[in-house]
């Protein structure tokens, strides 16, 4: 395959990963207001505590084998049997630990309830490790439209089992039921979509164990940091407080992390097949960067400046407590998203500088959020996260630039018209939001935050391309998105030449 044909496939496989991450963060939102209709918040802190400690347990078993096969061109049976092995073990293995610790995690939290919520979590957690190891050939020969098929009917299926069973229960136990059922159904799904029949085999244990080591020590440390917010939350603040966190962050992820993971997602596969050529590899990263600025930059921006309409719209006057930290999060989560280079890191055998740095965020944010949260409460805890992802950020770039030769003025030239495009739609935003409140105040929300959107996302558009023009009309991500639009166009304008 050659470099165009890589930077094509990463191009086409951003699509369909970012068209899943939309269609899942949509059925994800939507599936968190009706349930948020149906269940009260220490319903969602319950089940917050139980997958705090799932995630915890599950990260033991977090070792890379699918980065291992996709890094690996030339992985054989006997590598992705091994991996599949490798997988029911360390899954049968945390099961038991999860059942094990269950009773000492609810003592812990002061939640006895916690306790059954993680023994019927283990059951599902010991079925994953059965899923077929063939599908992970979906993101490592670049079919991302069936890895779409994939994911979105797991998704679907979850949204429709936990839905219905609140509806029935109105209790957390349909939270539960979501999940286990959930893993039960992905399993026979990915046999399904996939020939490959795995078997049980260690023949490749070494090569696995070599590659794994600081796979699993990034994800240990990056799952400390991630949950440290739940946990210290979870342990020092009501049940309450921590289902405010948690849909918090869950809608701030959804217009930020939510984008650049199916990203990365797409690009990693195509970074290991450049990762002899680096001159190729800097300018698929930069290409790739470039459009996860676009879209994060205006994201955050717009979220923090529709927040006050939309938190009383989506989730009820319930959960107005949420606008204050979502505020504060729909800016950390992006900064959190443009640090989501595990893939490039990976490509340039970096994976061990990635660890170390998430050890780093983790050192940061624990005991600012500790001082600040007997003086702010949650807000504080909130407010750590975002001074400590801003903090990070520019560390996080260090080493790719050093290698791939990136310079300042290489990541200027990235940042700074989403930047100020972004900064000019959130001041138009709110001064759209405070004039149409003043001028027309019986203006139904619906409407308000419709128009809101509309404006912000012409504004946005609007002075990118201006800006775009302005310095001379570069080969950047405004050239690209215009040479497609123009592409469907001429599509479109020769069918109806050829109809008529």
């Amino acid at each position: 395959m050659t470099d165009v044909s890589v930077n094509q496939q990463i191009a086409k496989g951003s699509y369909w990963t970012v068209l899943f991450r939309f269609v899942e963060k949509f059925i994800s939102v939507f599936s968190t207001i009706i349930l948020a209709r149906l269940l009260i918040p220490a319903d969602f802190g319950i089940i917050a505590i139980g997958m705090v400690v799932v995630g915890f347990i599950d990260v033991f078993r977090a070792i890379g084998v699918d980065a291992a096969l996709i890094q690996n061109q030339n992985a054989g049976r006997n590598l992705y049997d091994t991996a599949w092995t490798f997988k029911i073990i360390m899954a049968l293995l945390a099961a038991s630990m999860l059942a094990l610790v269950a009773d000492s995690a609810a003592s812990f939290f002061n939640e006895p309830r916690l306790a059954e919520v993680l023994r019927f979590l283990a059951i599902g957690m010991a079925v994953t490790g059965f899923e077929n190891i063939g599908i992970i050939a979906f993101r490592k020969e670049m079919r991302f439209n069936k890895d779409f098929t994939f994911m979105v009917s797991r998704k679907l299926v979850s949204f429709t089992v936990t839905v219905l069973s609140a509806v029935i229960l109105r209790s957390y136990w349909a939270l539960v039921i979501g999940s286990v059922l959930t893993n039960f159904y992905t399993v026979a799904l990915s046999y399904y979509m996939h020939h490959y029949r795995p078997r049980l085999s260690l023949a490749s244990y070494r090569e696995l164990t070599s590659f794994s080591l600081w796979m699993f020590a990034n994800n240990l440390l990056n799952f400390a940091y991630n949950s440290a917010p739940q946990f210290i939350v979870g342990r020092f603040l009501p049940t309450a407080a921590l289902g405010h966190l948690t849909v918090t962050k869950d809608i701030c992820s959804a217009a930020t992390t939510a984008i650049v993971v199916p990203i990365n997602r797409a690009a990693f596969p195509g970074y290991a097949k450049l990762s002899n050529n680096l001159m190729k590899l800097k300018q698929s990263f930069l290409g790739t960067f470039s459009g996860i600025v676009a879209i994060v930059l205006p994201a955050s921006f717009g979220l923090y400046s529709i927040t006050h309409l939309l938190v009383p719209l989506a989730l009820g006057d319930a959960w107005s407590e949420t606008i204050p930290l979502m505020e504060v999060l729909a800016f950390a989560a992006g900064l959190t998203a443009l640090s989501e280079v595990y893939g490039i890191y990976v490509a340039i055998g970096a994976i061990s500088k990635l660890a170390r740095l998430t050890a780093i965020k983790l050192l940061i944010f624990v005991p600012l959020s500790l001082y600040l949260l007997p003086l702010n409460g949650i807000e504080g805890v909130v407010w750590a996260y975002a001074i400590t992802s801003f903090v990070v950020l520019p560390l996080v770039f260090f080493p790719v630039s050093k290698r791939l030769s990136l310079s300042v003025y290489d990541f200027f030239q990235v940042v700074s018209r989403p930047l100020l495009a972004s900064l000019i739609m959130a001041v138009t935003v709110r001064y759209y939001i405070d004039l149409a409140q003043n001028l027309l105040p019986e203006l139904n929300l619906i409407l308000m935050l419709a128009g809101a959107v509309m404006v912000g996302g012409t504004v946005y558009v609007g002075l990118l391309l201006i800006l775009w023009i302005l310095v001379g009309r570069p080969k950047s991500i405004e050239f690209f998105c215009l040479e497609v639009v123009q592409e469907r166009f001429e599509k479109l304008r020769a069918r109806f030449r050829a109809r008529s």
